[in-house]
């Protein structure tokens, strides 16, 4: 934990090469050790890390690496964490079929831990792929199943996503 600790604080000091040096050392400890919950959040730090110097390709291995792990642990946490970091890197990349891939994953798991908001998500994030896609039928499927998901689940926010998405393709399309 303390090598976790360091690692993550330096990076947010800047020192990206030591926070990986002690990032690094801390992964193969906790892999000695079969601490899945240290893998995880030394895999997240190193992914972090690995994209705060533009090493976009390690940074995604690390957010996949984690993104394993928390599905083993069924770690919702941990799931939407790397979840997240896995969009923004498949945003950078301007890698559409992997977007989606992993999205789609996210919505399977969140469903069968019956995580409402990790499905949320989900639905949002593959709603506005096919919408920026101009999949424009998709992108409608996706914002109407996030639209039940949220007023089903009391989700507010995710039901203004709903709405917000489903106007934009409207707009899109010409049907103010």
């Amino acid at each position: 934990q303390a090598l976790n600790n360091i690692g993550h604080y330096c990076c947010i000091m800047g020192k990206c090469g030591d926070a990986i040096s002690y990032l690094r050392e801390c992964l193969q400890l906790a892999r000695d050790l079969h601490d899945d919950g240290s893998q995880l959040k030394a895999c997240g730090n190193l992914g972090k890390a690995y994209d705060a110097i533009g090493n976009i390709v390690e940074a995604r291995n690390f957010y996949e690496q984690a993104f394993t792990l928390a599905k083993q642990m069924e770690s919702r946490g941990g799931i939407s964490k790397a979840s997240l970091n896995l969009d923004q890197i498949y945003k950078t990349l301007g890698d559409f079929q992997n977007a989606v891939h992993h999205h789609e994953e996210v919505l399977a798991v969140s469903t069968r831990l019956k995580h409402a908001v990790g499905r949320c998500n989900a639905l949002a994030n593959l709603g506005d792929i096919y919408l920026n896609a101009t999949d424009y039928p998709k992108a409608v499927d996706y914002y109407q199943d996030l639209l039940a998901t949220a007023k089903r689940e009391s989700q507010l926010s995710f039901e203004a996503m709903a709405h917000r998405g489903l106007g934009n393709v409207a707009n899109e399309l010409g049907q103010h």
